[in-house]
């Protein structure tokens, strides 16, 4: 997978639906509104580097029940 291009990475993702699809197989993909979280977002967010506008791209760390952390 491509790192830090989110349209590559976003290609990858999809091209890996496509390949594991059988012939005339169908696919169903939903998309959350980031529209909400677009308006939340506050400029210490932004200061903070958890939301990078010019990428629409969120950071968010995350904490699995094992102790992991991820962004």
């Amino acid at each position: 997978m491509p790192n830090n291009d989110p349209i590559e990475y976003d290609i990858a993702i999809l091209q890996n639906v496509y390949d594991s699809l059988k012939s005339g197989g169908k696919f169903l993909l939903t998309v959350l509104s980031v529209l909400e979280r677009i308006k939340e977002t506050t400029s210490e967010d932004i200061m903070k580097g958890s939301f990078v506008p010019h990428a629409m791209t969120f950071f968010e760390e995350i904490e699995t029940p094992n102790g992991k952390s991820f962004l």
